[in-house]
């Protein structure tokens, strides 16, 4: 076995007792890696997050302090030593770089909401005051939208979801005519991208903030229409709301993604395709929803004598 395919092995193995929650045999297993390979910074991570479970928070200390050392992107540094103040009882010193990484980048601010490692920081009131939303609009019960560090971020059930990019159609009454002849939001998007001036428009984050709540509320009305809202939007929250068990949305996402193959062309197949969402569909609906009867029963019969893999 060669030395990646080891570590690889090693980092997997360690990621499957986590998740068991063996958190002894881990502490274990990555002690002894760490005295053979002591500037390793995953098996460092790993080290930290296992002691922090076993509530041994004075070594834990210690290794992420050797972390933070190692890690490049200051994104991380920020990031870390916010938690690593934290157990340090300086909160306002972990607020301080805290909020310096999320505004840096809102994917920690996700990573941090689902890591109950840290629900007793999550719980303080200069927690809570940092990530204080400047914003809040309710589209419906399922979702909702904040400004957050100057940024829109999109709840679903509740949870942090995705942020949102920057609005990508900004259009003067007198160019609406032009993008009548288009069926979907993408294929606009994609016109407008080639045809527009380089130059950035300004558009200050409270007003790109509003333009996705009428985007949201406009795409829910039409019942989840995702014709009418960009794929990067539409199809993960469809998704993601899906996942959570909602009959109503099951179907509905089901829906929009036979609707789209049909009439999307090749950018909306290779997005599926990518993303696997093919995946969510059946034999059966590739054969009642996508091909005429004719041929889905031309296929049924040869798949009956060479079955389908």
């Amino acid at each position: 076995m060669s030395f990646i395919e080891d570590h690889n092995s090693f980092v997997d193995a360690i990621k499957k007792l986590i998740e068991d929650k063996d958190y002894i045999r881990a502490s274990t297993l990555l002690k002894n890696k760490l005295v053979k390979e002591p500037e390793v910074s995953v098996f460092q991570l790993f080290y930290f997050e296992v002691l922090i479970q076993l509530h041994k928070y004075k070594e834990a200390k210690l290794w992420l302090k050797k972390f933070i050392a190692k890690c490049k992107s200051q994104t991380d540094v920020y990031y870390y030593e916010g938690l690593y103040y934290f157990l340090e009882d300086n909160l306002n010193q972990s607020m301080e770089s805290l909020g310096k990484c999320f505004k840096r980048k809102v994917y920690y601010l996700k990573k941090l909401s689902t890591d109950d490692t840290f629900d007793l920081l999550k719980e303080t009131k200069e927690f809570k005051k940092l990530i204080k939303p400047a914003k809040v609009f309710q589209v419906n019960e399922f979702i909702s939208l904040k400004l957050i560090f100057s940024k829109t971020l999109i709840y679903v059930c509740g949870d942090l979801f995705l942020t949102c990019q920057k609005v990508a159609l900004n259009l003067a009454p007198n160019e609406f005519e032009k993008y009548d002849n288009f069926d979907d939001i993408d294929g606009a998007v994609d016109f407008y991208e080639s045809k527009a001036s380089k130059e950035e428009v300004i558009i200050t984050p409270e007003e790109e903030f509003w333009v996705h709540c009428s985007n949201l509320q406009t795409w829910v009305e039409n019942k989840y229409n995702t014709n009418i809202l960009t794929k990067y939007l539409s199809f993960p929250i469809l998704e993601e709301l899906s996942q959570r068990g909602i009959s109503y949305f099951v179907t509905i996402f089901k829906e929009e993604i036979i609707s789209r193959i049909k009439t999307g062309g090749i950018k909306i197949l290779l997005y599926f395709i990518e993303g696997d969402y093919l995946n969510y569909l059946s034999e059966e609906d590739f054969f009642d929803s996508l091909l005429s009867i004719e041929d889905a029963e031309i296929i049924r019969n040869i798949s009956n004598l060479i079955p389908l893999r």
